[in-house]
């Protein structure tokens, strides 16, 4: 039996909520964030559902049911408690799907999702596949993010892309939009990449939006109109209530991964590429970070960077095992493949050193992206305090939900699967030192990615086999030129 040394019985308010004398989200409420639960947290399920990586996860309304979106495109709709599909979609997606989201009040029937090539589609889950391949919104130019449901409205939803728009979309008056170049559902030209959104819980009329340029926007939705509305403004500040930027990302581009409202819209949680967390207060313009490096690792990071090479397009090096080389060695872990990669980003660094500092210096900004480590981080939001850790993925964890009543969480990423956690424990499984080096070693390599230029390897790959054709063509031209100097004497 579990017990606690905190204010009320859970025995008792469990009782409670079985015969329906106490609200149904009040055990999530008194008992979610508390550290006694959050320290028993225990993987309970897996569920093997998806042929590839899961980008989106969702619960319904009551949560009994999770909302899947994959690599392979199809949209699943799976029961967690035991671990049965109840529906799978073969969407009409071409591309990895990102987001996905249950209408609501409709009996989770209609979905709406988001893919890589910035096609959106809205799904009936009782209709044919040739309907509901009619059904999809082609209004994105480039990859569209993120979807965003309104709380109680069963028409209308949001969407943000590449080419820094947020779109509002009414499906009264159409499911579906094909029109080239279309401008009609324009709710917000940001005119920069809108990476992430997140509506107001209490008060969904004000409209977080992440961009590419560091910054997060709080809109008020009331002010703002489309073309299709008859009152589309334009710009990129029209509503805008207010604007935060981490003081030292003012005057740099870093990109927005994700952002959520708390429960009461009291504050703003966002996550950076290559960055840390903060807190924003929708009232004020600071940031808390939840974390950040310590002053020995700021006076390590005021040395002058090495910049490195990496090949994009593994995740050979990524996840928990993705420590510094010179930690494997010592441990004994020598990885032929990482070896090779290793091999090939010394040479490659070697030959376009010159080359890459020319870049920077004529203003290139070389992409970099976060070698995120696979394990899920829980903090005290108030103290920073960090309370668990959970290894969640053998390479990236991409999404996390919590189940909208019971202390249950559940995520995703890189593996093909979609994990449940419950706290399951006894008693306390926190290991503190492990943290604590996990936390360390991802500073080191947030760092290190911040002063890397990654490419990808496929464009390695054929830029090697043209040197090496180059190369063959010189010593082919070497060869002809000698041989005929020999006929000439």
């Amino acid at each position: 039996m579990v017990t606690m040394s905190c204010s009320g019985n859970l025995v008792w308010d469990v009782n409670k909520r079985l015969i329906g004398y106490s609200e149904p989200n009040a055990i999530r409420t008194n008992y979610l964030g508390r550290r006694e639960f959050v320290q028993r947290l225990k993987l309970e399920a897996t569920l093997n559902v998806h042929d590839g990586c899961v980008n989106t996860i969702s619960w319904n309304d009551t949560g009994e049911y999770i909302l899947s979106g994959s690599d392979d495109t199809f949209l699943v709709i799976t029961n967690p408690y035991n671990k049965k599909v109840k529906k799978s979609i073969r969407s009409g997606h071409r591309a990895n799907i990102f987001s996905a989201k249950f209408m609501p009040h409709t009996n989770d029937q209609e979905i709406i999702s988001c893919s890589g090539d910035g096609i959106i589609y809205y799904t009936h889950t009782e209709k044919s596949p040739e309907y509901n391949r009619q059904c999809q919104f082609t209004c994105h130019y480039g990859t569209a993010y993120e979807i965003m449901t309104v709380p109680n409205d069963p028409y209308t939803f949001l969407s943000c892309g590449e080419d820094g728009t947020v779109r509002w979309f009414d499906l009264r008056t159409k499911t579906s939009c094909t029109k080239e170049d279309c401008k009609d559902d324009i709710l917000i030209n940001c005119r920069r990449a809108a990476t992430s959104i997140s509506i107001s819980p209490l008060v969904p009329y004000y409209l977080a939006v992440g961009c590419s340029d560091s910054s997060v926007r709080i809109y008020d939705r009331r002010m703002l109109g489309t073309r299709a509305t008859g009152n589309y403004m334009g710009r990129g500040t029209t509503g805008m209530c207010v604007r935060f930027v981490p003081a030292h990302l003012s005057n740099k581009s870093c990109r927005v991964t994700s952002l959520c409202y708390s429960e009461d819209g009291q504050e703003v949680l966002v996550s950076y590429s290559s960055d840390y967390i903060y807190l924003f207060d929708p009232k004020d313009d600071q940031a808390r970070e939840l974390k950040g490096p310590s002053e020995e690792r700021r006076e390590e990071l005021r040395q002058p960077p090495v910049k490195r090479l990496r090949l994009r397009g593994d995740w050979s090096d990524t996840g928990p095992r993705a420590r510094p080389e010179s930690e494997r060695e010592r441990d004994g872990e020598q990885s032929p493949n990482v070896s090779l990669m290793q091999r090939m980003s010394d040479m490659l660094s070697r030959w376009f050193e010159e080359a890459s500092e020319a870049q920077s210096s004529r203003g290139t900004r070389p992409q970099t992206r976060p070698r995120d480590c696979g394990h899920i981080f829980i903090w005290d939001r108030h103290t920073a305090e960090h309370l668990m850790l959970l290894e969640a993925d053998n390479h990236v964890v991409n999404c996390l939900q919590p189940h909208p009543y019971d202390p249950i969480l559940a995520s995703s990423g890189i593996d093909y699967d979609i994990k449940i956690w419950s706290p399951l424990e006894e008693s306390s499984s926190f290991d503190r030192v492990l943290a604590d080096e996990v936390i360390t070693r991802n500073e080191l390599m947030l760092e290190e990615t911040r002063n890397t230029i990654t490419v990808p390897a496929s464009f390695m790959l054929r830029m090697l086999a043209s040197l090496n054709h180059i190369r063959s063509d010189r010593l082919e031209g070497d060869r002809s030129e000698g041989s005929g100097q020999e006929n000439e004497d």
